[in-house]
């Protein structure tokens, strides 16, 4: 049964600053390639497709005043 909804996949990242290059940075190419394969084995065990599939990373940056300010990728791979 064909379906128009859309599957997601996040990643999150926590970070306290940018010493290691913020959000841009916090998912690397290795990473990208091991969250679709693993979001292919995933979808090859459900029984229900999808029409589209997404991959979004959401970053949570705790700031000074322990306030965290969250960003959301979208279709990032």
């Amino acid at each position: 049964m064909p379906s128009t909804r859309t599957v997601v996949f996040v990643e999150v990242k926590t970070r306290t600053g940018d010493g290691f290059g913020g959000l841009a940075y916090a998912v690397t190419e290795q990473k990208l390639r091991r969250l679709r394969r693993l979001a292919g084995l995933w979808l090859a065990s459900q029984d229900r497709r999808w029409a589209a599939i997404r991959i979004d990373v959401v970053g949570v940056r705790i700031g000074r005043r322990r306030t965290p300010e969250i960003t959301h990728l979208q279709g990032v791979g």
